[in-house]
């Protein structure tokens, strides 16, 4: 039986993961609209423009990409779901919420850097 002591900071492991398993659904629009938007930028010397003669490759590619992002997603929020589960309430678990949010804060201020 736990200690009522850990109850909340367990519960708070479990919100925090749940936040950035949410967050992440986001991020994968936000590689999706990166790609798109690299692959213009590097067709159109630099012009921002919105469609190309080469539109269809730059839909496969962004494609491809929001695919092998989800698939990630899929691996990360089974993975530290598990890995959470064993070790709610630990410093590396907290490590790990940690590492997650910063990428995805840097994820975001790409996203908004670049649309």
């Amino acid at each position: 039986m736990q200690s009522t002591r850990t109850m909340p900071a367990r519960a708070a492991v479990w919100v925090l993961w749940l936040i950035t398993v949410a967050v992440g659904l986001v991020e994968i629009y936000f590689v999706h609209e990166i790609a798109q938007v690299l692959y213009a930028l590097s067709i159109n010397s630099g012009r921002r423009v919105a469609f190309s003669d080469e539109y269809y490759t730059g839909v496969l590619i962004s494609s491809v990409v929001t695919i092998v992002a989800a698939i990630v997603w899929v691996v990360w929020a089974v993975g530290s779901g598990e890995y959470l589960r064993r070790r709610a309430n630990t410093r590396t678990a907290w490590k790990v919420l940690a590492v997650a949010g910063a990428a995805q804060v840097v994820m975001a201020l790409v996203y908004f850097a670049l649309i």
